[in-house]
Parts: C-alpha cells; structure tokens; sequence
C-alpha cells in the first residue's frame, strides 16, 4: 500500500469544489511567490518553508470543510461570499497573541493551528484556544497530507 501524496489529495479536493460550486484558485505564479517571500523575511524574519510554496504553486489558498491554508495575498474586498486570508495578514492577526509571535501559520481547522515554532524548525498543529500540542510532524508536507487526507475522508 503505497502512502497518500499532497498531490493524489488535492486535485479531487480541488475538483469536488469545482463541482460544488465554490471557489477555487489557480496556483500562485512565481512572481507572487517571490513577493510572498521578501513579504515573510521582511515582517516576520523568517524564510518559508518551501513545502509551502509547492502547495501555493498548485492552489493559491484553500478553504475545505473547515480547513483554512492561507493564501499569497490578501484581497477580501475582491472575494466577496467567502473567507480568504493572506499569509502574512493572518500571521498579523495571530501575533496578537504572544504565544504566537514565535512562530509562522499556515493555515488553521476549526479546531487547531498549523504552523511552524520557528525556535526549533518543528511543524506542529496545536489546539487553537488553549495551544496545547496535538501533533509534530517531520515537514509541513507532511502535515498537509494529513489534514488534506483527513478533511477529504
């Protein structure tokens, strides 16, 4: 049995929105990306991971069934009927919170946090609310597939 790839889940992901109706965006082009990545190092001093770029390469953000990763830019006023958050502004939001400000997030459930402890490189999810620690991961690939995978059950 071979493992579920990022890339086995997200085309039927993107395909069942598709059908459904919602909103799907095109991957970022490099351009944004590079803009994205001066954007990271200059606000928050930090480099992305580039497991994060691929993600962004093949869909500009993503909300399904409760799973938020947030995309290159932020534009709500262009995007009107649904929830879209740019990487950086919701870093911004997140920051608020002190126990947020050592760390990057991807995205987010309606239950946990995606990100990363910039301090110790870890990719963890941890509980929104009360942060305790639900799960390390040894990439940010790999906690995509298994949000992706578990979202898309």
């Amino acid at each position: 049995m071979t493992a579920t790839t990022m890339y086995d889940v997200l085309p039927k992901i993107l395909q069942e929105q598709r059908e459904a109706g919602e909103a799907v965006f095109a991957g970022a082009s490099d351009a944004r990306l590079a803009d994205l990545a001066a954007a990271a190092h200059a606000t928050f001093g930090a480099s992305l991971p580039d497991d994060y770029l691929d993600f962004l390469r093949e869909a500009d953000g993503l909300d399904f069934n409760g799973l938020v990763i947030y995309d290159s830019h932020s534009s709500p006023e262009a995007r009107t009927g649904h929830f879209w958050q740019g990487f950086v502004a919701a870093n911004l939001a997140w920051r608020e919170d002190a126990a947020n400000r050592r760390c990057l997030v991807f995205g987010d459930t309606d239950t946990d946090l995606l990100l990363q402890d910039l301090p110790s490189g870890e990719f963890r999810r941890v509980d929104r609310v009360g942060r305790d620690l639900q799960e390390v991961f040894p990439s940010l690939r790999a906690m995509f597939e298994q949000v992706l995978s578990e979202r898309a059950a």
